[in-house]
């Protein structure tokens, strides 16, 4: 890359139809995996970056093969952490890996390798934070890649000075912790109590 220069770091499918389709027609490079657990590569300088697809829209493989949908809105708000990594909402939650050196940067690795395993992050690549499983978002932390979640329309994302990601999503706040990898519920605008109720177990308190 060149400074000064601007680049598209994730293909914008227009449809659902594109996902995993070889195809520039879809409006993306034509690299996109057909399916989870192909090879995807890219060449560069003569070095070959190699990995494996997790899904069908490019993650766990060179971001020249990954892809969002570009009309959904769901990816209205970006955010880097202090090694440079990009996260993003779409699908869940995804990150276009950029360096693992530092506190942050070990931090966002160990979190990809959590919800990835077997996988080895390599800057360039596209991973998957949230998303992706079968089990239902709550208060209980789960593995974020567990989690049978996928951004809405509106989602946005915010990095803590410690590295932590926070997502909002129609109208939940969502909390993924970036030294395990877990991933839960944290506000509701749907399950909020009626002033005057005591909430809380152990040391409790009133609800305004």
């Amino acid at each position: 890359m060149t400074a000064g220069y601007f680049y598209s770091i994730v293909n914008t499918l227009d449809s659902p139809a594109c996902y995993g389709v070889y195809s520039t027609a879809c409006g993306g490079s034509g690299l996109t995996p057909a399916a989870a657990g192909a090879s995807c590569s890219v060449t560069t300088n003569s070095t070959t970056y190699a990995g494996t697809s997790t899904d069908t829209i490019g993650d766990g493989c060179p971001f020249e093969y990954s892809a969002l949908t570009s009309n959904s809105g769901n990816t209205t708000g970006v955010a880097v952490d202090q090694a440079g990594n990009f996260i993003f909402p779409d699908h869940g939650m995804r990150v276009f890996f950029v360096s693992g050196a530092g506190t942050a940067g070990a931090a966002m690795a160990n979190a990809i390798k959590v919800g990835n395993p077997g996988v080895t992050p390599q800057p360039g690549f596209i991973y998957r934070l949230v998303g992706g499983g079968s089990t239902s978002v709550s208060t209980t932390p789960i593995i974020g890649t567990t989690a049978s979640y996928s951004s809405s329309g509106g989602a946005r994302v915010a990095v803590s000075p410690q590295g932590n990601i926070y997502q909002s999503d129609g109208g939940n706040i969502y909390f993924f912790d970036i030294t395990t990898g877990y991933f839960r519920l944290l506000f509701s605008a749907s399950s909020n109590v009626a002033a005057g109720t005591t909430c809380g177990t152990g040391l409790t308190q009133t609800s305004l």
